[in-house]
């Protein structure tokens, strides 16, 4: 590929996905797949974390951030396999977003 060449996030991102859930792909590649997706996400979470609270409060109405996506960070929290990393980012936006961790 050409440097120029700039990879869509979210097309690398499914194709991690697809690596962690596909039964012929090795574990030591599962686990790298699943440390470049966390580094991935957790790239955006953190950004997010960085906002002062009130400005998360309006990005959140306006964005949509609703319940389904803070499930999202509810089961990354029971996740055995997310990084610790990746559930303290995920601890933070619901800490930040004033939602219990249950």
């Amino acid at each position: 590929m050409s440097s120029t060449h700039h990879k869509d996030p979210n097309r690398v991102a499914a194709g991690l996905k697809a690596s962690i859930h596909n039964s012929k792909v090795s574990d030591e590649a599962k686990t790298r797949a699943h440390e470049k997706l966390d580094k991935l996400e957790g790239g955006n979470v953190e950004e997010q974390t960085k906002l002062p609270s009130g400005a998360m409060e309006n990005d959140m109405e306006e964005e949509g951030v609703n319940n389904q996506v803070l499930g999202g960070y509810k089961a990354t929290l029971h996740n055995p396999q997310v990084s610790e990393k990746a559930k303290a980012n995920a601890k933070q936006v619901l800490d930040d977003y004033g939602a219990s961790e249950d």
